[in-house]
């Protein structure tokens, strides 16, 4: 695959938001696959400044945020925090958002509301691109918990939410357990898409005003306990829906599973052919070499046993010479004479006179 550089892919922001402790550092890490941001339990682990992590999907670039909470006891933290946060919208600003809220067994934070409510009213989160994370729920909770969830945040965000996840709390060391979350946080991320985010106003939030906020959200609360009835037939519309996606997350995940044993399985096929496919030739080639090395090998070649046949040309030419003295060579009316003549050998005949 050639190589793309990532600055000239489509930029694009996966921002993960939320209060400190509901978990934004340790799904960002199960997000990528792997540990980029610091999230153990401990006061140096808090995020104090921006983070992000920069991944290549297909041809996209998408940047994972990493950002501190907005609520603190101090001001100048708050305020310092809400600077964080533009930072982020500023350098990627084609964004999904991942808004994640904590509970105390089950029940969702007064705190997480509130700066919920501050961010959007700076930067209005179009629901296309926002997804709500309710973090660490307990495995054991009521059978109607989802429903009655989303349709209380439907009424305290006064929001559609279709992009509503709920994660369970699980073992940090179980990869199996991770892989699932993982898989979870996926399936309901995928079906975002990047939205322009811009800035309409200052978050405004002022420390002193935190607990009367909270007292507000409180008084929702109530209102929303005396009205729950009203509210059922909705409840277990959401309850059944949520179902029904679960079931429908469980079978596409079955089908990957099934599509990703059989590539397995053929893949491990082909290398068991290819295998054989050597172990025949390989098995060839130690034939050929043992046959040529044990083959008998020829007699070789002696000029020995087939002499040269001696030249005569020189016994013809004593016997030439021997017939010449005792004929009447020298005679040149001789017939002797004629006959070497014909054969042109008057120098030789002349040397001799």
């Amino acid at each position: 695959m050639p190589y793309i550089s990532l600055s000239h892919l489509p930029k694009y922001g996966l921002i993960i938001l939320g209060n400190s402790g509901v978990g934004k550092s340790f799904l960002a890490n199960i997000l990528l696959g792997k540990e980029v941001f610091q999230h153990k339990f401990s006061s140096s682990s808090v995020t104090h400044e921006t983070e992000s992590y920069e991944v290549q999907l297909g041809e996209t670039s998408f940047a994972v945020f990493n950002i501190p909470g907005l609520i603190e006891a101090d001001q100048n933290r708050i305020d310092l925090n809400k600077q964080e946060i533009y930072k982020a919208f500023e350098q990627r600003p084609n964004s999904i958002i991942i808004y994640v809220f904590g509970n105390t067994n089950g029940r969702i934070r007064d705190e997480d509301f509130i700066a919920f409510n501050a961010i959007n009213k700076a930067f209005p989160f179009n629901e296309d691109s926002l997804v709500i994370a309710i973090n660490s729920l307990p495995k054991k909770r009521p059978e109607n918990y989802e429903g009655e969830a989303t349709v209380k945040f439907q009424q305290y965000l006064r929001m559609k939410l279709p992009n509503l996840c709920f994660l369970n709390q699980i073992n940090e060391d179980n990869q199996s357990e991770r892989e699932r979350l993982r898989e979870k946080l996926l399936h309901v991320t995928i079906c975002c898409r990047p939205e322009y985010h811009v800035k309409q106003q200052e978050i405004k939030l002022n420390a002193d005003e935190i607990s009367e906020l909270k007292e507000g959200v409180r008084k929702q609360q109530e209102a929303y306990e005396r009205q729950k009835a009203q509210f059922q037939n909705q409840i277990d519309k959401a309850q059944q829906k949520y179902a029904q996606l679960e079931k429908d997350r469980q079978s596409d995940i079955a089908d990957f599973e099934k599509k990703i044993n059989s590539l397995n399985k053929n893949l491990l096929e082909a290398n068991r052919q290819h295998y054989n496919e050597i172990a025949s030739h390989q098995k060839e080639i130690n034939s050929l070499s043992r046959k040529l090395r044990d083959r008998p090998n020829p007699a070789p070649i002696n000029n020995h046993y087939y002499p040269p046949k001696p030249s005569t040309s020189k016994k013809k030419s004593v016997s030439v010479l021997f017939w010449c003295f005792k004929s009447d060579f020298f005679n040149p009316s001789s017939n002797a004479f004629q006959t070497l003549n014909a054969f042109r050998f008057p120098t030789f005949i002349w040397r001799i006179e």
